[in-house]
């Protein structure tokens, strides 16, 4: 199945200048929850903030961000059409591996058909493991991947995937994964001897099943915690990133309201996707040395804290390898990443993975990555294909780098 054509949109874009227009356009999404998607959750002074609106909220957008002397513009962009296109290119997809084509999207069916068959072919050095379950009982996968296994190994965690319509996300972790099992350079050879690597490449399946199906644009789980009258539309699902307990709910962009693209849930781990992370965590506590989480589409490389502006402990020596990444991305492809933390470089979040790994896990490094968008800058998610592999590519030469950049004692 592939995913149904949604209503008109109207396409607007805001350069955010100051302080008011952050409220500006935070009041909007609070007071038109269900005609405006801001396509980035955090954006501060300077970014360029995307967002698209149904048609019947259009003027109602255009006359507040007027009445509150917000700059703003109107693209021609016909979201409907562009998500047409794109599955028409989906039904054309021919596989390469295991049903799997590293250069086109694929459904979630076909990255599991992958792993599965990676993970056998492999199996000396990697393991196929369910993590959990979704409330649609879709599997939360995990790899495990090391030359040698043992407890008193430095682990690396890295998840994708948490937010459905962010498929850039899925297609890194899974490019990386496949870099790391076919072992082709002695740099990734060296980093599974060193390294024990856990990686859940989709860890939000419904909700990308349900780009697929129904709703390209969505980004929460498919979970509902309110009557079943009310567990319609976009009152279902919870943002799974706001979900760990981790200064859970308290202020960020954060929302307590069950309709809001931000929703936290009812409670810290209340969200089956974030308990699994919560399981591996525990699991790698004491050898955690790296966490990673992937998401798009701000280009920035970004370490914690989330939840606050204050400066981690080590602040200097996670700086020094992120710098690493982004130096490893701009050699391949002239691409550019900010860097900074989280809470400084974009806003401030609270519940976050992140911010999690970190604290609660300890991990010496821990970074949550948003990946570069592609050349169609007012599509946002929607990246062409041919963007793929080189997205993946420099993406995969970061990781490899700045793991390799990272010293492994926890001091």
């Amino acid at each position: 199945m592939f995913f149904c054509s949604i209503n008109r949109y109207k396409v607007f874009t805001v350069r955010i200048s100051s302080d008011k227009d952050i409220r500006v356009l935070r009041n909007m999404e609070k007071k038109y929850l269900d005609g405006v998607q801001v396509w980035a959750d955090n954006f501060g002074k300077g970014d360029l903030v995307i967002f698209h609106v149904k048609m019947d909220y259009a003027k109602k957008v255009y006359d507040m961000l007027k009445r509150h002397s917000v700059a703003f513009t109107v693209h021609k962009v016909d979201m409907e059409q562009t998500i047409r296109r794109e599955s028409k290119k989906l039904r054309d997809v021919r596989y390469e591996e295991f049903g799997y084509n590293y250069a086109k999207h694929n459904p979630f069916r076909a990255m599991f058909n992958l792993l599965k068959g990676l993970t056998n072919k492999y199996r000396r050095i990697s393991k196929l493991e369910v993590a959990g379950r979704t409330v649609e009982k879709r599997p939360v996968l995990a790899v495990h991947v090391s030359k040698t296994r043992s407890k008193r190994k430095p682990a690396i965690l890295i998840e994708c995937g948490v937010h459905a319509r962010e498929w850039s996300a899925f297609e890194v972790c899974i490019y990386f994964i496949n870099e790391l099992l076919k072992q082709k350079t002695e740099k990734v050879k060296k980093l599974t001897s060193m390294y024990d690597f856990v990686i859940l490449p989709a860890l939000n399946p419904d909700g990308y099943v349900y780009t697929w199906t129904k709703d390209r644009m969505w980004r929460k789980n498919r979970s509902c915690d309110l009557s079943k009258e009310r567990c319609i539309g976009k009152c279902v699902g919870v943002d799974v990133n706001r979900n760990f307990d981790v200064n859970f709910c308290s202020d960020g962009v954060s929302s307590k309201q069950p309709c809001s693209e931000t929703y936290c849930g009812k409670s810290a781990f209340s969200e089956r996707e974030s308990q699994a992370v919560k399981k591996m965590i525990a699991k790698l506590r004491n050898r955690l040395l790296g966490y990673f989480c992937f998401h798009s589409f701000m280009s920035v490389w970004t370490f914690p804290w989330a939840k606050t502006k204050e400066l981690p402990r080590n602040v200097r020596e996670m700086e020094r390898v992120a710098k690493v990444a982004a130096s490893t991305m701009k050699k391949m492809n002239s691409t550019m990443y900010r860097i900074g933390s989280a809470a400084n470089v974009i806003y401030s979040v609270t519940g976050s993975s992140m911010d999690y790994g970190y604290d609660v896990g300890r991990a010496k490094y821990a970074y949550a990555v948003e990946l570069r968008q592609g050349k169609r800058r007012k599509t946002g998610f929607i990246m062409s294909e041919d963007e793929i592999i080189p997205l993946c590519q420099e993406t995969s030469a970061a990781l490899v780098n700045s793991i390799l950049a990272m010293r492994p004692d926890r001091n």
